[in-house]
């Protein structure tokens, strides 16, 4: 183990406030939502009303692994590529698409990059390259 410890982390530990908040303060406040047109700001607020049926979501999820559905839906933009030479409004290949995730996904996937990163950074070491 060349004098590194190993990480322990426990996944089926509850997320409890502290590192709900610390997941969403990683995520940028003026973010576009998703389909259902909820904000991080808005998630933020009803945070402080409906804390325990929040992060009871978010456990259930950790633990069942089963999401809610309008989480898989995603909202498609065509961003027009303005600086691109030959750009024309009526040609497709003069657009690109983004896709706009649920916040509160995002949110999942902060927590879970936040419990995997230790494990996942311990195993790959420093001799792991791209």
């Amino acid at each position: 183990m060349n004098g590194i410890n190993k990480v322990n982390i426990d996944n089926n530990k509850l997320i409890d406030e502290k590192e709900f908040r610390d997941a969403l303060k990683k995520c940028s406040m003026k973010s576009s939502s998703g389909i259902s047109g909820f904000g991080y700001e808005h998630i933020n607020k009803l945070f402080d009303i409906m804390k325990d049926e929040i992060l009871d979501m978010y456990n259930n999820f950790m633990r069942d692994g089963i999401a809610s559905e309008c989480w898989n839906k995603m909202r498609m933009i065509p961003l027009f590529k303005r600086n691109k030479k030959d750009a024309n409004k009526y040609n497709p290949n003069s657009f690109r698409p983004i896709c706009l995730a649920e916040n509160a996904f995002k949110i999942l996937e902060t927590l879970w990059i936040n419990r995997m990163y230790p494990i996942l950074h311990y195993e790959s070491g420093e001799n792991q390259f791209a």
